[in-house]
């Protein structure tokens, strides 16, 4: 007798395990932050990038980062312009193709089949993942008048900074400079998740499966913007650690 695997559960688990694998390096970045010696930051200048040229994990584009307190609005043009510049670049074009390897590998996605074709079919259902989210909540927050940046406070009590970060999963700043409620994110990840049933084969469409991928996008962003809030500490620590090698080599 065979146990019969229910179909998409091969699917299911391997993206279980890609998000792990990425969490998992994103908590590790974290746990770093926490057992470092936080007061030994003030000695060290506060790290400033260049707004609109951030790397995080010196790779990983945040561009969408702001380190000041009151920043002007972005115009409709900037707002698709970042969104586009997010979802085109580079890091995104080799991080699908790792993905669609994965998937391949692990046969995700049967439908799609194997060789360059089924390669190609990942590869492009991955690219679009990536643009229709960044697009489609840019579609809302022009039409909302919504800021699309991340503010980062940068300074304070580690736990108070934790909650100002994942407060903006659900809370933004308008155009106007207002607290708002982030509709724009959440109305544009419930559609960018509606959106996958147009180039997602059929065992992976439906509203279950839809509203399956909303929730689980919710539940994901928020590491993100922790590594967001944290990355300049990181960077110091990184750079105190160094330092302190090459004095005693």
């Amino acid at each position: 007798m065979t146990n019969e695997v229910p179909p998409g559960a091969a699917e299911e688990r391997m993206r279980r395990f890609s998000r792990a694998s990425v969490w998992s390096l994103r908590l590790v970045v974290l746990a770093t932050i926490f057992t470092a010696n936080m007061p030994g930051f003030e000695d060290t200048p506060p790290a400033s990038p260049t707004e609109g040229h951030e790397r995080v994990l010196f790779l990983v584009p945040a561009f969408d980062i702001t380190n000041r307190e009151n920043p002007e609005p972005y115009t409709a043009e900037e707002k698709l312009a970042l969104s586009l510049r997010m979802g085109l670049d580079p890091f995104m074009w080799v991080s699908a193709g790792v993905n669609a390897a994965l998937s391949q590998r692990a046969n995700q996605f049967p439908q799609y089949g194997q060789g360059m074709q089924g390669f190609g079919r990942r590869y492009g259902a991955a690219m679009l993942d990536t643009v229709n989210g960044g697009l489609a909540s840019t579609a809302f927050r022009m039409a909302l008048h919504q800021d699309p940046r991340f503010h980062r406070l940068g300074h304070g009590n580690v736990m108070h900074r934790m909650a100002y970060a994942l407060s903006q999963e659900f809370w933004t700043r308008g155009d106007n400079g207002t607290r708002q409620f982030n509709w724009s994110k959440i109305l544009g990840t419930l559609s960018s998740s509606a959106l996958a049933n147009a180039y997602y084969p059929p065992a992976q469409r439906g509203l279950g499966l839809t509203m399956n991928r909303f929730g689980m996008n919710l539940m994901w962003d928020p590491t993100g913007l922790l590594t967001d809030e944290f990355w300049p500490d990181m960077q110091r620590k990184l750079a105190r650690t160094l330092h302190t090698r090459r004095r005693h080599e």
